[in-house]
C-alpha cells in the first residue's frame, strides 16, 4: 500500500494503512512558548526547540489517544512557512486536536502550495512510514495493539530529540507511559 494524498480546504491529509496525517499551512499570531499556558490539559506534553537555525518549534505529544503534534514558526517576522503537522491512527480524534490547536491559538489557514507538500512527504517515506512499519512488526512479536506500540515510539522519540533525554531512558518512560514496560527493548 502506498501514501495517498487529498487536500480538503486548507488541510492536506495523507493516509498510510492505519496512519493518518495531516498539515496545514498558515500564519501564527501567537507566540510558540506561550501555548502552552493555554492547555491545563494532561493529555498534553509539550516542548520547545530551535532544532534549525531562524525555526521555532513547539512538539506537542498527546497521550489519548496518541497523537503526535508540531507547531513549526520561522523566527523572523514576515513572510514565512509556519504550519501544523499532526499524525495518528486515530484519523477523528486528530483532526479535533488539530482543530482545537487552530481555534486557540487563532492559527490562519492558507492555500497549502505545492513545494510544502512535497517537501512534508519526503520526510513521512523517509521516516513516519518506516517507523509505522517497525510499529506493526513490534506489535506481532509481542502481541500488543500497534497503536501502543506505535504511540510509545512516538513518545520515545518526543523524549529523546525535543526533551533530551538520553535513548534508553526515552525508551524506558515511553514503556512504561505506554504499559509495555521490558518490551521494547
Amino acid at each position: 500500500m502506498s501514501l495517498t494524498r487529498s487536500v480538503v480546504e486548507n488541510a492536506v491529509n495523507w493516509n498510510y494503512k492505519d496512519l493518518f496525517i495531516t498539515a496545514v499551512l498558515g500564519r501564527l499570531e501567537m507566540s510558540l512558548q506561550k501555548i502552552p499556558e493555554l492547555y491545563q490539559d494532561e493529555r498534553f506534553e509539550f516542548a520547545y526547540s530551535m532544532l534549525e537555525v531562524g525555526v521555532n518549534h513547539l512538539a506537542v505529544f498527546c497521550y489519548t489517544p496518541p497523537i503526535d503534534l508540531s507547531l513549526v514558526k520561522a523566527a523572523e517576522s514576515g513572510e514565512s512557512e509556519e504550519y501544523i503537522l499532526a499524525m495518528s491512527m486515530q484519523q477523528a480524534a486528530m483532526q479535533k486536536v488539530v482543530d482545537e490547536f487552530m481555534q486557540k491559538t487563532n492559527f490562519v489557514p492558507s492555500v497549502p502550495d505545492p513545494e510544502f507538500i512535497l517537501t512534508l512527504e519526503g520526510g513521512f517515506k523517509s521516516y513516519e512510514i518506516r517507523t509505522y512499519e517497525m510499529a506493526v512488526a513490534i506489535a506481532e512479536d509481542i502481541s500488543e495493539e500497534v497503536e501502543k506500540v506505535h504511540g510509545s515510539l512516538g513518545y520515545a522519540n518526543f523524549l529523546k530529540i525535543y526533551k533530551g533525554l538520553p535513548f534508553m531512558e526515552s525508551i524506558r518512560t515511553a514503556e512504561q507511559k505506554f504499559g509495555l514496560q521490558g518490551k521494547l527493548w
